[in-house]
């Protein structure tokens, strides 16, 4: 049975293709590439950087939900559990009206599941390294540690910032190739199958 977060991912894929056969395809095709060919490119970096955006917020949402839900209903325990807890800096005014730890936890979790989730849908402002640590460390979820998947993520995200904030050609020093940009596309898209496989790997316990 495929999962939720695979079947996401495989709408991912698809997107991903259609964008390749709108954009890069026909300038691979021409013998002679021309001038034209920098406003799909653009658009292809562009479309493709918000894709992964939307999947690793989804991704962000749906372990948010699982580390939330899994304790409430189940009362499981995992390494996000207590990421949350820790980044979010629990003040413990008085302990007078605690009984049971587990309210505690639930009550907890409440105020952070909301401000968690306002941090990932409203003040996450990329797929570059810097936002998916924002928004997934957190929750317990390790950014792979791979040079190459991490060096194309950086350089997808700044030749998307590149790209949306200047409308001049003149005031972008470097325009990537098709085969460059597609590159990077498939290195950050094999860095969000083992962003969502982690997630969905993540180990639960009983806490008694």
């Amino acid at each position: 049975m495929i999962s939720q977060l695979e079947q996401v991912y495989l709408r991912l894929q698809d997107y991903l293709l259609e964008l390749e056969i709108r954009y890069i395809e026909p300038i691979l095709s021409k013998p002679i590439p021309d001038k034209g060919d920098e406003l799909d490119l653009r658009s292809y970096c562009v479309l493709s950087h918000a894709a992964f955006e939307e999947f690793a917020e989804t991704v962000a949402t749906y372990a948010l939900e699982q580390i939330v839900t899994r304790f409430v209903s189940n009362q499981e325990i995992c390494l996000g559990l207590c990421t949350i807890l820790h980044f979010s800096s629990i003040k413990v005014e008085s302990t007078d009206n605690v009984n049971i730890v587990y309210d505690y936890i639930m009550n907890a979790l409440k105020d952070i599941k909301s401000t968690m989730s306002t941090e990932i849908r409203k003040n996450n402002h990329g797929t570059s390294m810097k936002y998916l640590k924002k928004m997934l460390v957190p929750l317990g979820v390790s950014i792979p540690n791979d040079t190459t998947l991490l060096g194309s993520l950086e350089q997808l995200a700044g030749q998307r910032g590149a790209f949306a904030h200047n409308f001049s050609s003149l005031r972008i020093t470097n325009v990537p190739s098709p085969l460059d940009l597609t590159t990077y596309v498939t290195d950050v898209n094999v860095l969000m199958k083992k962003l969502y496989e982690q997630v969905e790997g993540a180990k639960f316990f009983k806490y008694k």
